[in-house]
């Protein structure tokens, strides 16, 4: 995780766009398969990160489909 100084590597962090359940869904999926996003409300109205399997957005805790509500 850390150097050998134990710190955070900042330069090995992510940065992810934020997305919504709706902008998710209306991409060509089969395009995305195996990308991750930022979902603000996939996971019932809450955060979440999902990943594509090229049919659907998952989310990554549950590996259900995301949904607003």
């Amino acid at each position: 995780m850390g150097g050998a100084s134990g710190g955070i590597n900042h330069a090995a962090m992510m940065v992810l766009d934020s997305y919504t359940v709706a902008q998710l869904n209306a991409l060509v999926i089969a395009n995305y398969k195996n990308h991750v996003a930022y979902c603000s409300n996939g996971a019932a109205g809450s955060a979440i990160l999902a990943y594509c399997n090229g049919t659907n957005w998952l989310r990554s805790d549950t590996g259900g489909a995301i949904a607003a509500a």
